[in-house]
């Protein structure tokens, strides 16, 4: 069986030097093992490339390039094996290669028959329903059960091969028993956000008694990333008995692809394929469901619209249709007339949203809770004025460059949008704020704290 991880190996040659200052003088690495699941879902599934996704690639990214570091990718999902190792294998200038495959012979088969299914049916371009229907037949007939038995699937870790580790993080799943057994290992799990505990109002079906199980039986061996400051509080509050000097705050930061872009061609393309307006455009961008409050935003929209001040304004959504999205459909088509300035664009490519977020008069974000908030921190470095809410993480994220109110304060934004439509001079401050922020966030100071909390916690063992 092939090696799960391998490692860089540093040569050792003596002549004429002395052993204690040639062994101090060679770069010492530390191994580190990252969990990259989330990657090989998005590689099939191009809806899946948001939030966590972009967390991953990026972070991943940037911390296998450092020179510091041995970084092997991780898989321990094995419905997202095969779709994982074509991951790596197609950004080579990121991975130094391939992970390794630790299920039998027989587990990896089924598991690339589902893959190339699933990869036939994205070539049929198959509508949204039956694409869904779709996976749902392979994962019964394709799938065994105990592959498909728990929503966060389990894989059995080779022991002595976590034993050369250093780190071990998982930015995404829950670790494992394997993993937090090894007691010279450091074992890390990223905490995005805890809104299924703080609202679970706005989930169906939700997984909340999983969460608050696996919070409750934290074993004390855990060392946490949590993306914001408010994140590292909300899991202070909910589970006391958490050593905070084991919880560190590693903030996120916007992709290169997100710039300011004044190229027309691109804004011509956009606005073929997306059906941009003309005119001028309020955006906001996410998965359209309860929780980002696109009642909000639509409702003051409606009432600006309404007032025949902006009289060639749009609102432009930008995101796929999430869950309870009925009544936000409903809202849109109770505009009667004004529906024809809402435009939906449904799913947008990473690299189109640059020219949709630069075009923009304003981005508006009025989400009742965030773990972090990554579309106010791309729009700003798009040079976009922000108009936010001034709950959970937001704050720390928009600072002073852009306006922040109350999530249900709809007269208020009604009247906050008119002004930046009216005030060119009002739009060009904001603009010029939300760079400045922008420019605070970038994912090398990102993984650069994540090393520093790594180094910590390995030197405390």
């Amino acid at each position: 069986m092939s090696p799960l991880f391998s490692y860089r190996c540093i040569p050792f040659v003596c002549s004429g030097v002395s052993l204690a200052s040639t062994l101090f003088s060679a770069q010492v690495y530390m191994k580190v093992g990252y969990e990259i699941s989330v990657l090989g879902k998005g590689l099939w599934d191009e809806r899946s490339r948001a939030g966590i996704h972009r967390v991953v690639e990026n972070q991943y990214a940037v911390l296998a390039n450092r020179a510091d570091l041995n970084v092997e990718p991780v898989c321990i999902d094995p419905r997202q094996l095969v779709a994982s190792e074509a991951y790596v294998e197609g950004h080579e200038s990121l991975y130094d290669e391939s992970i390794r495959s630790i299920l039998t012979e027989e587990d990896a088969a089924m598991v690339r028959v589902h893959s190339r299914l699933k990869r036939d049916a994205s070539r049929l371009k198959r509508s949204l329903a039956e694409a869904f229907s779709l996976q749902k037949y392979l994962e019964r007939k394709c799938l065994k059960s105990r592959l498909r038995a728990s929503p966060m699937p389990q894989c059995i870790l080779d022991l002595s091969q976590l034993e050369r580790l250093d780190v071990y993080h998982s930015p995404h799943l829950p670790l494992q028993s394997e993993v937090l057994n090894q007691k010279r290992l450091a074992p890390f799990f990223t905490a995005h956000d805890f809104i299924i505990l703080k609202h679970p109002e706005f989930f169906k079906g939700s997984n909340q008694e999983a969460l608050s199980q696996y919070l409750a039986k934290l074993s004390g061996r855990e060392w946490v990333c949590c993306v914001s400051e408010s994140t590292r509080a909300d899991l202070l509050e909910i589970n006391p008995h958490v050593d905070s000097s084991r919880v560190f705050v590693t903030p996120l930061a916007a992709a290169d692809h997100f710039y300011p872009c004044d190229d027309r061609q691109k804004l011509i393309h956009a606005r073929e394929r997306y059906g941009l307006p003309e005119g001028s455009y309020f955006l906001s961008l996410c998965t359209i469901e309860p929780r980002k409050n696109i009642l909000g935003v639509l409702r003051a929209f409606v009432a600006l619209a309404s007032s025949g001040e902006c009289p060639d304004v749009s609102l432009v959504l930008v995101g796929g249709l999430g869950w309870d999205y009925a009544q936000i459909l409903d809202e849109i088509e109770g505009a009667k007339a004004l529906k024809e300035r809402i435009i939906m664009t449904g799913f947008v490519p990473d690299t189109e949203l640059a020219t949709i977020y630069s075009n923009a008069l304003a981005f508006v974000y009025m989400s009742f809770y965030e773990g972090f908030g990554l579309p106010p921190l791309e729009a700003m470095q798009c040079g976009v004025p922000v108009v936010t809410s001034n709950n959970s993480s937001l704050p720390e994220v928009v600072g002073d460059a852009g306006c922040m109110l109350d999530a249900n304060a709809n007269d208020e934004l009604c009247q906050v949008m008119i002004e930046l439509y009216k005030n060119d001079s009002l739009r060009a401050r904001h603009s010029e704020k939300s760079l400045a922020r922008a420019a605070q966030f970038s994912w090398e100071r990102s993984v650069q704290q994540t090393v520093d909390a790594y180094k910590f916690a390995t030197e405390s063992i």
